[in-house]
């Protein structure tokens, strides 16, 4: 269709949040950065500067994604009408130019877009549209607008292609509704967010002399896994557990007890993603003060959404939400990582690459077959990572790997080579995004 070649969006951060979302999407950023323009805003949301906001909810990476400059307002009208008056202004001012994605909000899309095309009644549309996109096109000669297309969810990369003769304006209305899924506060008492319910030993592989054995966990249902990637204009940096992840890592922690895992399999070290899910998982199924939790930052997920940028080594220190399991957690070990230790994230790609995947998988590789020679462990990580390993290190092609699932990975220490992964624990699996590029880019490696 049409080649966007810059995003201009509203300041209020559910609008920036959106077009965060769409970048990750699309797989770059157009035009270089996201240019804010405060004529954009909602109505209730230009009174104070929203500069403040943002700097306070979006990750210095997300935050350099955003050009507050060019398009800056100081005095922004407050009538709703003179408003769109300057939208309109901007819209043909660029089309003449380029295509160009909107970001806004329905408030100031219902009146502008029978401004735009009066014979249309599109606007009746746009009401209970939540976060929809909407196609203009601008037929430059007669210097007015049509209506494409409606799409509803927001489209896919693929149908972001080559440029046409006519420019054309995508619009996004974001829902203005608060979610209603709120993360966990682990302050309180895990007690307190569980049902007891009953549980059996586990069926755990014989400890072998000359074997050593990795446990794989993957975390608990996040926030943003119970919204789903239909939703995924909707996650959030670096999610907590629900409830119901929650619960499922007590449950599991409770079949571990009742094992006696921990001394059975001769675990005395557990490696955690540094990603606040995995750290609550980590220490909620492994709940033994004497057993440490490494932040490792070599098995954090595969960063293809907002919800992979984690936190600083710094900032988890003084993370209210994981407050009451700081005494577990070992940051020292992999201390040199404590900034930026999450990977894809500069410009203009917001993925992972598959080289650094790749990259990262190998030395993790490596590393592992090192630390069996020691001992056992247990890592507590996430999905595709897991996915991933097992494809490219053994050559194992894995059903999507569920909430608190358990997997074991045994290795022969005379000979220096890996068994079979068993599933120990099956978790519930939901449906990931897709992962377009695992097959060709990421072949098995042959040692």
């Amino acid at each position: 269709m049409y080649e966007v070649t810059q995003i201009y969006c509203s300041p209020l951060l559910r609008a920036v949040e959106t077009a965060l979302s769409i970048i990750r999407i699309v797989g770059n950023v157009p035009g270089g950065k996201i240019i804010i323009d405060p004529i954009l805003a909602d109505s209730e949301g230009i009174n104070e500067d929203p500069r403040l906001a943002l700097k306070e909810n979006l990750s210095d990476e997300e935050y350099q994604f955003l050009d507050l400059e060019s398009q800056w307002r100081e005095v922004v009208v407050k009538n709703t009408l003179e408003r769109v008056e300057q939208i309109e202004q901007l819209l043909r001012l660029q089309l003449q130019l380029r295509s160009i994605l909107v970001v806004g909000h329905t408030r100031l899309w219902e009146p502008l877009i029978p401004r735009l095309m009066p014979s249309n009644n599109t606007s009746n549309e746009l009401i209970s549209m939540g976060c929809g996109m909407l196609l203009l096109s601008y037929l430059i000669d007669t210097n007015t607008f049509d209506r494409k297309t409606m799409n509803y969810p927001l489209p896919s990369n693929d149908d972001m292609g080559s440029s046409f003769s006519m420019a054309a304006a995508y619009t996004i209305m974001y829902d203005d509704d608060e979610s209603d899924e709120e993360d966990i506060d682990t302050t309180q008492e895990i007690e307190e967010e569980v049902v007891l319910t009953p549980v059996s030993p586990l069926h755990l592989p014989p400890v072998i002399p000359n074997e050593g054995r990795a446990y794989f966990i993957r975390h608990g249902q996040s926030r943003n896994n119970a919204l789903g990637p239909w939703n995924s204009w909707r996650w959030v940096r670096d999610p907590l557990l629900t409830k119901k992840g929650l619960q499922q890592a007590h449950d599991l922690g409770r079949m571990l007890t009742a094992s006696d895992f921990l001394s059975t399999q001769q675990i005395n070290v557990v490696y955690s993603s540094p990603l606040r899910r995995a750290i609550q998982t980590a220490c909620t199924a492994l709940n033994d003060t004497k057993v440490k939790v490494v932040l490792f930052p070599f098995i954090t997920e595969v960063r293809k959404s907002i919800g992979d940028v984690g936190h600083s080594f710094d900032e988890l220190e003084e993370e209210p939400s994981i407050e009451n399991l700081l005494p577990r957690l070992d940051f020292e070990t992999h201390r040199p990582f404590k900034s930026q230790w999450w990977p894809g994230i500069v410009p203009p790609r917001f993925a992972e690459s598959a080289t650094s995947r790749r990259s990262r998988i190998e030395t993790f590789y490596k590393w592992l077959k090192t630390e069996l020679q020691i001992h056992n462990i247990v890592l507590v990580g996430h999905s595709i990572f897991w996915r991933e390993f097992l494809q490219i290190c053994l050559g194992e092609h894995t059903s999507i790997v569920g909430n608190c699932h358990m997997y074991s990975l045994s290795y022969n220490r005379t000979t220096n080579t890996f068994g079979k992964a068993e599933s120990i624990v099956a978790g519930e699996e939901f449906e990931d995004l897709e992962d377009e590029d695992l097959s060709s880019p990421l072949r098995p490696l042959h040692t």
